[in-house]
């Protein structure tokens, strides 16, 4: 199982081999990239089209997609901990802060893949997630899907 998670990427050219994985997500902000069907986006702040959030289930689990930004990522997590919780989801991407993180709460995780623009993207995979800066893994996180 691989799953790319992205987020932030406005203006930048996507230059990622998006062969190889099961699922490939937008976390919002993707700017003038135009993904082909087999990709989940939600629109983030700076974007004109798109569903604001989506609920999926992935490999059985129930992910929440979020930009991030009607909860307030910047300042606080409660908000959208609160949103992922109500939709009983165990698994919650989200960008906007242009910070990379992952992190678990109440046996919720939570991943922000960073900005691409910043040249910062997520690879999950079966028991581990890989937080990238520059294609250079800066962070490992263990954690069976």
């Amino acid at each position: 199982m691989r799953i790319l998670v992205l987020s932030d990427i406005h203006r930048k050219s996507l230059n990622l081999n998006l062969k190889g994985y099961d699922y490939i997500i937008c976390c919002g902000d993707y700017g003038n990239t135009r993904f082909k069907n087999n990709v989940l986006v939600v629109r983030g702040n700076c974007d004109k089209d798109g569903a604001k959030e989506l609920i999926e289930n992935i490999f059985s689990r129930r992910v929440f997609i979020s930009h991030g930004d009607l909860y307030n990522v910047k300042y606080r997590y409660d908000n959208i901990f609160y949103r992922t919780k109500e939709l009983d989801c165990s698994v919650c991407f989200f960008g906007h802060t242009h910070k990379g993180e992952v992190f678990i709460y109440e046996d919720i995780l939570f991943l922000n893949p960073g900005a691409y623009q910043n040249n910062e993207y997520a690879i999950v995979e079966d028991n581990s997630i890989k937080l990238y800066k520059d294609d250079k893994v800066i962070k490992e996180f263990a954690f069976k899907w």
